[in-house]
C-alpha cells in the first residue's frame, strides 16, 4: 500500500491551533525504521530550504512532527511511525498574516479518460516572511527557491528503497500517482483555518 506522510510545523508561540499541518504521499509501503528515517530526512531538508526562503520568526526551530500512516488504512488507521525533527534555526524576519500561503501544486502524468483532478495535489506553505511580498504579490526567488526544493524531495524519496516516488493519492480511487510536473502561481492563497487563536481581548468603556 502507499504510504501517506503528515507533517506538522510548529510555531514559537507553542499554541497547537496555530500549528501547520500539510499531507504528503509515496506510492511505497515505507516498511522499516531505515526507511521511515530517511524519508523524515527527506522532508527536513525540504522544510530546511521552505525556513529560509519563507518562514518568519513566528516559526520554532525543534519538534516539528512527523507522521506516517497507511494510505486508505482501516480506521483508527494509527501511525505507522512517528518522530520528530529540527530545524537549522527559528525562522526569521517579520510576519505577514498567518492566513496568507503559497501554493505548490503538483500532478501526475495527464492520461485520456481518467480524472486529473484524482492525479493533482496541492499543499499550502507558511507561515510567511513579509518579505516575500513584493507588490502584492509572492517574490519570484521565494518561487523559486520552494520549486527547488520540490525537485530536491523529489530526487531524495526516490533514492529510498522502499519508498518508491513522491505521488498524489487519491482516496476517491484508491490510487497513488507518481508526481511528473510541480508549479506555483504568482498569487497569494488564503487559508482562514490558519488564523490565529485569540489570546487577548481588549474592552473600552464607551462615555455616555
Amino acid at each position: 500500500m502507499p504510504t501517506l506522510v503528515q507533517v506538522t510545523i510548529k510555531t514559537a508561540d507553542a499554541i497547537p491551533e496555530n500549528f501547520i499541518t500539510n499531507n504528503f504521499a509515496v506510492t511505497g509501503d515505507v516498511d522499516s525504521p531505515t526507511d521511515s528515517a530517511d524519508l523524515m530526512a527527506a522532508f527536513q531538508t525540504f522544510y530546511g530550504t521552505v525556513k529560509t526562503a519563507c518562514f518568519p520568526v513566528t516559526v520554532a526551530q525543534n519538534a516539528h512532527e512527523f507522521k506516517l500512516y497507511i494510505a486508505g488504512g482501516p480506521r483508527p488507521n494509527y501511525p505507522l511511525y512517528e518522530n520528530v525533527f529540527n530545524l537549522t534555526g527559528p525562522g526569521s524576519g517579520d510576519t505577514l498574516p498567518s492566513e496568507v500561503a503559497l501554493c505548490l501544486s503538483f500532478a501526475g502524468v495527464r492520461i485520456p479518460g481518467l480524472p486529473q483532478a484524482r492525479r493533482r495535489g496541492r499543499v499550502y506553505l507558511g507561515p510567511l516572511k513579509a518579505t516575500n511580498n513584493v507588490l502584492g504579490r509572492p517574490s519570484s526567488s521565494v518561487i523559486t527557491a520552494i520549486l527547488a526544493a520540490a525537485q530536491t524531495l523529489k530526487d531524495d524519496i526516490d533514492d529510498i528503497p522502499s519508498a518508491g516516488s513522491w505521488a498524489v493519492w487519491s482516496p476517491t480511487s484508491g490510487t497513488a500517482v507518481s508526481l511528473t510536473d510541480a508549479w506555483m502561481d504568482n498569487a497569494w492563497d488564503t487559508q482562514r483555518s490558519r488564523g490565529l487563536i485569540r489570546t487577548l481581548k481588549t474592552m473600552e468603556p464607551l462615555v455616555p
